[in-house]
């Protein structure tokens, strides 16, 4: 008779068998590690969206999503009428912008953008009107800038047109 090629039962008793015992071990240790990080990363991302939340009731963007990226939280901004967008990620230690544009040659693909850290933000005296000032700029730079500039180009073309 002829071993199957994939003994399906062997292996399921045999990582059975090793995860039981990690989870003896060190499971209550490893839960507790994940449920600090979740609560700390749920802590920092309720923060991120209070702040974001201010530059919708400004007018400055139109949308504030929550977008579900487990394990990681993540506000996504955008301006109606404009390509670009910003994702604002978290892991409750680390905030991450990060920018996308339409690529300008298929329309359907993103392009990333620089992308911003901020580290140190679960630290007490985290300077979160700073973070908020940094992320006005960049909002300025990402969404903003490239409309702004085609609208200029065109203008000028019109501009130039009429001269000759």
């Amino acid at each position: 008779m002829n071993e199957p090629i994939i003994n399906v039962p062997e292996i399921q008793n045999v990582i059975r068998e090793k995860h039981q015992k990690f989870l003896d071990e060190l499971g209550p240790q490893a839960e507790k590690v994940a449920a600090d990080q979740k609560l700390k990363a749920d802590v920092i991302m309720a923060r991120i969206f209070r702040i974001t939340v201010c530059f919708k009731e400004e007018d400055i963007v139109d949308s504030v999503k929550i977008v579900e990226q487990v394990p990681l939280n993540v506000v996504c901004l955008q301006k109606t009428g404009y390509d670009n967008y910003i994702n604002v990620v978290t892991n409750g230690d680390i905030i991450l912008l990060k920018g996308y544009g339409r690529s300008i040659s298929d329309f359907q693909s993103d392009v990333e953008m620089p992308v911003r850290r901020f580290r140190n933000v679960q630290d007490e005296n985290y300077d979160w009107l700073k973070f908020a000032d940094e992320l006005l700029d960049y909002i300025h730079i990402v969404i903003y800038e490239r409309k702004e500039a085609a609208e200029s180009k065109i203008e000028n073309m019109f501009t130039d047109r009429g001269r000759h």
